[in-house]
């Protein structure tokens, strides 16, 4: 009868164990996060800058950017104006306009997020 009983536990324990270890190997999962990346706008008087200005991103890129009229906005549908990708952190930028610098600053990125100019 001991025998029974105990032959009985192992197994009931056997089998819960063998049940526990099979759930979890079908389950899979999916993370995902922010797109690591972040982005340049530039806003200022049309009428002033004609032609695209150039833009120096820590003395390595550089690149031509169209300006806009309008800050960037949120809503898509009332989205006016071109924006460029940059990797997030901390960025020296100059901006110049026919050879001469008119900004030259700091600024932080942070992922997923649009960092306006204001060109004076």
């Amino acid at each position: 009868m001991k025998k029974r009983m105990l032959f009985a536990a192992v197994l009931s324990t056997l089998l819960c164990c063998i049940g526990i270890v099979s759930c979890g190997t079908s389950a899979q999962t999916v993370a995902a996060g922010l797109e690591n990346t972040s982005y340049l706008h530039f806003v200022g008087d049309t009428s002033t800058y004609t032609q695209k200005v150039t833009v120096v991103l820590d003395d390595e890129v550089t690149f031509e950017a169209k300006v806009s009229k309008e800050r960037y906005r949120a809503v898509k549908s009332e989205r006016k104006g071109a924006t460029y990708k940059i990797v997030p952190g901390v960025h020296d930028i100059r901006v110049l306009y026919q050879g001469k610098t008119i900004i030259n600053k700091k600024i932080f990125a942070s992922a997923n997020e649009v960092n306006t100019v204001e060109l004076p």
